[in-house]
């Protein structure tokens, strides 16, 4: 690997992630850039939905159409399945590198990527914080050698600034879309404290905000100082200020309605500049300047509530589950063991195992991976076929 090639597309990359982009724009440039510096033959690249770790979206020009691959990735144990991986402390492997030189020991490699003459995949998981925005596969054939560490960890580098690309490009083109009084609003502000636009959703969750500062240049109404803050501290990140690693500003906040609020700070930065990490790396060669922090660009705070997105309304239309079925169902689509949901939901293990087999009744499945199977073919296919947009917070904005 070229090292000097590889940093360069690394900070390209990472432009790329803050520069507004959709998702398919967002996905069509990174792999063309990563195509310089880690060859492979084809690749596809999804969206998640992070309240269930399941795909709603299929990108790339070379993805493999196989009918059988969301088949063997929710209906099978197989080896580096995304949810797993988005659960492990890294979250990018190769197939070879995991197997020790024997994919058939996968059942997608035996029955879908020997077929189509493919030798290798690397599988990479983006997730930031808790939350699985985004996934994608790169597949070598033989011509090519298998996925070496070095590859894997250039990967592995840009799992998180990726994760928060996905969730930035899926907020920004949701909301010409979305319906309903819940959904995240944007607004975007100028280096003076000025608002330059704001969406309806954002002015009414914000109004919502107890402390309101009365006057704001530009601001039509009051807005709070959490607003201000959150925008303050993402132009620090973004200019290298900041002491931790995190590439987005985020804070929460309670209302007078009694619900939470999350917002979400990111510098919006023009592609080919450098971004937040490759400013934190040159503090420590040169102090940030004043200057620095006002650049004359625009800081977007994405705002929406605390709670993740729920699977509950269609579960329960579906299936008729409990709000306590609903949560055990969502952890198990998310790859938790019974102990992990036990521990999540304050559970005893015997609890969850109770949940668990009422739910399979209900839903008419026996195991766990029927259970993804069957929700990921009956909700999450057909939709995806149809080409349904996505809202902000990684469900489908079915109107």
């Amino acid at each position: 690997m070229d090292v000097e090639r590889a940093r360069r597309v690394r900070r390209e990359i990472k432009a790329l992630c803050q520069s507004g982009l959709d998702s398919r724009a967002l996905v069509a440039k990174a792999e063309r850039l990563l195509r310089t510096v880690i060859p492979f033959d084809r690749a596809c690249w999804h969206n998640v939905d992070p309240a269930t770790s399941l795909l709603t979206s299929v990108m790339g020009d070379s993805a493999p159409s196989n009918p059988l691959l969301p088949i063997l990735e929710y209906g099978s144990q197989d080896l580096n399945h995304y949810a797993d991986l988005a659960r492990a402390r890294i979250t990018v492997a190769g197939l070879r590198e995991v197997t020790g030189g024997m994919p058939g020991r996968s059942r997608r490699y035996r029955e879908v990527l020997e077929p189509m003459h493919i030798a290798d995949e690397l599988t990479a998981a983006f997730v930031a914080g808790a939350d699985f925005w985004g996934c994608a596969r790169l597949y070598r054939s033989a011509q090519w050698p298998a996925f070496d560490p070095v590859e894997v960890a250039f990967v592995a580098s840009l799992a998180g600034p990726l994760a928060e690309g996905f969730r930035t490009a899926l907020i920004a083109t949701a909301t010409a879309v979305e319906v309903g009084p819940d959904g995240p609003g944007v607004v975007v502000l100028d280096d003076d404290g000025g608002v330059a636009s704001i969406t309806f959703a954002a002015q009414r969750w914000l109004g919502d905000v107890v402390d309101v500062v009365d006057v704001v240049p530009g601001a039509p109404g009051s807005l709070p100082h959490v607003l201000f803050a959150v925008a303050s501290q993402a132009r620090a990140i973004a200019a290298g200020a900041c002491t931790d690693n995190h590439l987005i500003a985020s804070c929460r906040v309670p209302t007078r309605s009694g619900r939470w609020l999350v917002l979400h700070g990111q510098r919006l930065t023009p592609p080919g500049q450098d971004g937040p990490q490759e400013r934190a790396e040159r503090k420590s060669r040169t102090a940030p300047s004043t200057a620095a922090l006002r650049d004359g660009g625009q800081t977007c705070v994405i705002v929406e509530p605390a709670c993740a997105a729920e699977l509950a309304p269609l579960m329960v239309c579906a299936y008729g589950l409990t709000d306590r079925e609903q949560q055990v169902t969502g952890c198990v689509l998310r790859g938790m063991a019974t102990k992990e949901i036990a521990a999540a939901l304050g559970l005893s293990p015997y609890t969850v195992s109770d949940h668990l087999r009422l739910v399979f009744e209900k839903v008419g499945v026996t195991s766990r991976t029927e259970l993804a199977a069957l929700i990921f073919s009956d909700h999450y296919d057909p939709r995806i076929t149809r080409g349904i947009r996505l809202a902000g917070a990684g469900w489908f904005v079915d109107r």
